[in-house]
């Protein structure tokens, strides 16, 4: 599933996955495939994104849990009908 939130604080700050991907020191190809869910990041990468965008870990990546220095989705309940 598409990061949503990343997409968006990218664009907010003018930004091309190009230019992200090279302040987090990561491959290009690489950031796209976190950016379209494709992909987890590790802590520190997660880290390096984050700053760049100039936020925190926990408002780029709200809906993710990072343990042993690794992403995982947070799963959500729903209600049965």
């Amino acid at each position: 599933m598409k990061r949503e939130k990343l997409y968006e604080l990218r664009k907010e700050a003018n930004f091309t996955q190009k230019q992200i991907s090279e302040l987090a020191n990561i491959n290009r190809s690489y950031y796209g495939l976190i950016e379209n869910g494709e992909r987890n990041p590790s802590l520190p990468i997660a880290e390096d994104i984050s700053e760049a965008l100039g936020k925190n870990v926990e408002e780029v990546f709200e809906n993710e849990v990072f343990f042993a220095n690794k992403c995982y989705d947070m799963k959500r309940k729903t209600k049965a009908s």
